[in-house]
C-alpha cells in the first residue's frame, strides 16, 4: 500500500515532505478494507498523510474515452462513424462494443 502511494506521489510530482490532507482507498475485499484500517497510522506517517479514508461509495475514477477525430480520420476514415455513434451510446449509459 505504501508503494501504491508512493508512486502515485512520484506520478504527479509531489514529494514526500509536502503532507497531504487526505487519502482515499477503495479497497477490493472485506480484508483488504480490514487491512486498511487496521494500519491506517503507519501508512499516514509513511505517506505524511493526515488521514486515510476507505471509500465505500462508488467508483473513484470515472472512465471517458473519445475519438480524436482529427488523428483518428487519416486511420479509421472508414469507421469513424461507427466508433462515434458507440461513443455516444457509450454516453448515454449503454454501450455494447463486442470484442474482434
Amino acid at each position: 500500500m505504501v508503494t501504491l502511494g508512493s508512486a502515485a506521489r512520484n506520478a504527479v510530482k509531489i514529494k514526500v515532505r509536502q503532507p497531504l490532507a487526505e487519502i482515499r482507498i477503495q479497497p477490493g475485499t472485506d480484508s483488504h478494507r480490514r487491512a486498511i484500517e487496521r494500519f491506517a497510522d503507519q501508512l499516514c506517517d509513511e505517506l505524511n498523510i493526515r488521514k486515510a479514508a476507505v471509500h465505500t461509495g462508488g467508483p473513484l475514477l470515472a472512465i471517458e474515452v473519445k475519438p480524436n477525430r482529427k488523428s483518428s480520420a487519416q486511420s479509421a476514415a472508414r469507421r469513424l462513424q461507427e466508433v462515434c455513434r458507440r461513443d455516444r451510446s457509450a454516453q448515454a449509459g449503454r454501450a455494447h462494443i463486442p470484442r474482434e
